[in-house]
């Protein structure tokens, strides 16, 4: 028979649920394996927790961000090569700290 978790532990599984599947982009299922927990209950987290509102935002944030980029990279481009290539290394680091796991955070 499994030992029933605390609070703060079903919070912590449900955040690396929610990292592991929104981040990750695993499936439920996959998740599931991972972290030893039922698809049922990993469903009603996801349904309690709006886990498709949260992805939609996420999505919605990041395509505004490469807009930003796209557009403030034409205007570096057509004003000053250096700056370009500046920006060019900076947006690197930057897409490099961003996709690290430890680097993304959510809180609920």
């Amino acid at each position: 028979m499994q030992q029933k978790l605390s609070k703060a532990q079903i919070r912590e599984k449900q955040n690396e649920a929610f990292r592991l599947v929104i981040r990750q982009r695993l499936t439920q299922k996959e998740a599931c394996g991972i972290l030893g927990v039922a698809e049922k209950t990993m469903t009603a987290w996801a349904k309690k927790l709006k886990w498709h509102d949260a992805k939609k935002v996420i999505e919605n944030s990041t395509q505004l961000q490469l807009l930003n980029i796209n557009a403030f990279e034409v205007y570096l481009k057509a004003n000053s090569e250096a700056d370009y290539q500046t920006f060019k290394r900076c947006m690197a680091a930057y897409i490099e700290a961003c996709t690290r796991p430890e680097t993304v955070f959510w809180i609920m």
